[in-house]
């Protein structure tokens, strides 16, 4: 999916971490992260790029998704509506200056702005403290268990507590095997021997060794494993969680590359690119919440799940032109980014599902591990991307661009889109010869996209069709105050005996 879907999942972390620390902790600890990020990056990321990434980038990468996974439940509709058209203008000062100080002005302001909400949640914390209360800014175990970390012990207690429940060991074993498979992807190209190489090889197997150690961890030795077997066999949580990971998977592989196509191919401004790039997301934010209505409305998810998901693969699909290259046509990216912005309503049905389809106790687990998985998918989809990246683009350079193009020029324009789009004008013979090669290069990204897309149709049209009521679950059909909920039973108008009868009471099923 694209990236707003990927921060609407909660991290599994984060609130498991919430248990045992104060509201006000978290909010500390996470823009702790996303600021240490932010004097490196004023000196690495200036401008869109296809290239790779050094390894100073990759560590301040690591250090922002570790304060950033902590804030994205702050995100909320109106501030993503907002940001698409604002963040228009804060390109078009940070891309032809290299304006640092916007960075450095970020990483200042945003603690000091967060200082009224911290100091309230502290605040909250000590006067409830001083009079014998629990308030809201308390940890999830004093609110509801009256338990507080008190001394060293306590808090080396709570901290082992915390590595169990959200299975450390699983989370790094998991990490390291899908790291040394995925990384072969993007490096082959550029190592020596291609794939043949020794480390290439020695990466793969050794992740697919520790991959197998994560399931043997998982099913033998993990006092809470990831996912519990009951979960692991509940069919309508993995077709959610298929068609959450391929949709994932489809997004990432279509929009690593897809903002700096954008900013070869078309002669916008910076604030027009950075607009239209937010399209999807502005899409998202406005299909959610209808998707939500129809749901209360209609008490069903299935069909608009479905009919998501097939707009999402037209989406898709019309990035392409008849010759297997991606489409220069203005108006066919546009009813692209609105199209993929309908993906919302396989998200939410998705969501609405898989919790559906779960017991209360079991629905935090069935959260995270959609998260996890979701993200997971995403990783691989950058892989596919990186990988056919690297491995074309410049062999199709090296033919669409004059014959007398030096090499050297050909692996300046390969490897910063920003000397592209400078130093070569619209009609230049270079800059000509770069489109073509991205449009042939893209056409192949965009054509995997789009079969990875085909799943979560196929896989959405397996959900069952709960009634969505004023019960908690499909499972127990309870209230919220444990009373049994009287759920209508759907009217069967054709019990026939034909192919169609049939298609008509299995896509209609609710169990």
């Amino acid at each position: 999916m694209e990236e707003m879907t990927r921060s609407s999942h909660p991290a599994p972390d984060t609130t498991s971490h919430d248990d045992g620390a104060g509201r006000g902790q978290i909010q500390v600890q996470t823009q702790l992260g996303n600021d240490l990020d932010k004097p490196p990056q004023e000196k690495t990321a200036h401008t869109p790029s296809q290239a790779g990434v050094s390894k100073v980038e990759a560590f301040n990468k690591v250090l922002y998704h570790s304060g950033k996974s902590g804030k994205i439940l702050l995100i909320t509709l109106v501030v993503s509506i907002v940001t698409t058209f604002v963040n228009g203008f804060i390109a078009d000062s940070f891309i032809p200056d290299n304006w640092r100080w916007g960075l450095g002005m970020f990483a200042i302001m945003v603690p000091v702005l967060l200082i009224p909400a911290i100091w309230t949640l502290y605040g909250m914390q000590r006067k409830a403290a001083k009079f014998g209360m629990v308030s809201m800014g308390d940890s999830g175990n004093v609110r509801r268990h009256g338990e507080e970390a008190n001394g060293g012990m306590s808090y080396v207690k709570l901290a082992w507590t915390g590595i169990i429940e959200i299975d450390l060991a699983g989370l790094i074993f998991l990490g390291m095997a899908f790291s040394l498979i995925l990384l072969p992807f993007t490096l082959a190209e550029s190592a020596n021997g291609g794939w043949s190489n020794p480390s290439m090889i020695a990466m793969l197997v050794i992740g697919f060794v520790i991959l197998g150690l994560f399931v043997l961890f998982e099913t033998l030795i993990a006092p809470k494993p990831i996912m519990t077997k009951r979960i692991m066999v509940n069919k309508a949580f993995l077709a959610a969680l298929i068609v959450d990971v391929f949709n994932q998977m489809a997004s990432a592989t279509r929009n690593n590359y897809f903002s700096s196509y954008i900013y070869i191919i078309k002669d916008w401004s910076n604030y027009v690119w950075t607009v239209f790039l937010g399209t999807t997301t502005l899409c998202l934010c406005l299909f959610s919440p209808i998707g939500g209505l129809l749901h209360a409305k209609f008490h069903r998810y299935k069909t608009l799940m479905v009919v998501g998901a097939v707009l999402k693969l037209i989406g898709y699909a019309i990035l392409m032109t008849s010759d297997n290259r991606s489409t220069e046509s203005t108006g066919a990216l546009v009813v692209s980014q609105i199209l993929l912005g309908t993906g919302a309503l396989t998200v939410i049905g998705a969501r609405v599902g898989s919790q559906a389809s779960v017991p209360h106790e079991d629905m935090a687990t069935v959260i995270a591990n959609l998260s996890l998985w979701s993200t997971l998918g995403s990783s691989v989809g950058y892989a596919v991307a990186s990988a056919i990246w690297t491995e074309k683009m410049l062999p199709y350079m090296q033919e669409e661009c004059p014959s007398d193009t030096p090499e050297s020029t050909l692996q300046t324009i390969y490897g910063s889109i920003k000397d592209l789009r400078k130093k070569y004008a619209w009609d230049d013979p270079i800059r000509q010869g770069a489109i073509r090669a991205y449009t042939r290069t893209n056409g192949l990204i965009f054509i995997t996209a789009t079969v990875l897309a085909a799943i979560p149709v196929i896989f959405s049209l397996m959900m069952p069709d709960y009634y969505l009521g004023k019960q908690q679950n499909a499972v127990t059909n309870t209230g919220l105050d444990g009373e049994p909920v009287q759920v209508p039973q759907r009217k069967v108008s054709d019990s026939g005996s034909g192919v169609w009868s049939l298609v008509k009471r299995t896509y209609r099923k609710e169990q």
